[in-house]
């Protein structure tokens, strides 16, 4: 019995990946199509990555300031506005 193969082309990166089943980033909607090629504007794909770095870089960010604030209680009062605990 053959699964269902989504082939997805980025023409961002010029890769090809084949997954079974693979959701869509750019839609979010689920590819059930055997075979199917998506192709997405570079835009689209430029901006759902650089939205996905932001995302990463926000909750590095903010990881780093609760651990900073669970290892340095005492510091609490004493951090500027943009680095608050």
């Amino acid at each position: 019995m053959n699964n269902p193969v989504s082939i997805q082309w980025s023409v961002v990166s010029g890769q090809r990946s084949v997954v079974s089943g693979q959701w869509s980033a750019v839609s979010g909607q689920r590819s059930v199509v055997s075979g199917q090629l998506m192709l997405f504007k570079s835009t689209d794909l430029v901006a759902w990555h650089r939205l996905e770095a932001c995302d990463v870089r926000h909750k590095l960010i903010r990881d780093t300031l609760i651990a900073e604030c669970l290892h340095n209680p005492d510091e609490w009062d004493n951090r500027d506005s943009q680095g608050s605990c």
